[in-house]
């Protein structure tokens, strides 16, 4: 009958405009997580602590292989020339490769001493090759410390931007919980209506 059609037509309009507004919303939501770099709330919360350790991590490690290379550039410009260095802690496979060979001359250095004169051919040599290694290594030294002050400035500004990122959380949670909240009330009108036009039908 007339009333049951226009029944059908005005739910089937209702319908059509809810699934509009349906399609807006969950627009919505993956805007919201796409412009917030959200997969899901609570497990980012958890990743950014994760990430905050790791970011803390890396940054003691960096800043102590930097005192560890700020220590042998003293070491060689002021020290007596020598000792060993300490390699330890340092990173750069090129400046342990340095460090090792000089380590190697100095001991064997030390070890002549002991039976030959400073002016032996062999003596002089090493003293060359150690006096070679030191501007080598000072060169390495400076590109390494320079490295690690722009990985240090990074990690830092990184690790402020997840400390800043993971004190919105709360703030997400209940901005997402009400566009998530909006999303149910539409889905659940539209299964009612659904439901009507069945009845009317």
């Amino acid at each position: 009958n007339a009333m049951a059609l226009n029944n059908v037509k005005f739910i089937d309009e209702r319908l059509n405009a809810l699934s509009v507004e349906l399609s807006e919303v969950e627009k919505n939501v993956a805007q919201f997580k796409t412009e917030n770099e959200l997969a899901n709330v609570e497990f980012d919360a958890n990743s950014f602590s994760e990430q905050e350790i790791d970011y803390s991590r890396k940054l003691t490690e960096a800043e102590i292989e930097l005192k560890v290379l700020s220590a042998i550039d003293r070491n060689l410009r002021n020290g007596d020339n020598e000792s060993t260095l300490n390699s330890l802690s340092v990173s750069s496979p090129n400046l342990v490769y340095l460090i090792d060979n000089y380590n190697r001359l100095q001991i064997e250095r030390k070890s002549l001493q002991r039976t030959v004169p400073e002016n032996n051919p062999r003596m002089i040599d090493i003293r060359d090759q150690l006096q070679q290694l030191k501007g080598n290594i000072l060169g390495s030294l400076s590109t390494s410390r320079q490295s690690l002050r722009s990985t240090i400035g990074s990690i830092r500004s990184r690790s402020s931007q997840f400390a800043a990122k993971k004190q919105r959380i709360p703030s997400m949670q209940r901005q997402l919980l009400e566009i998530s909240r909006e999303q149910g009330i539409k889905e659940n009108l539209f299964l009612y209506l659904l439901q009507k036009r069945e009845e009317a039908v």
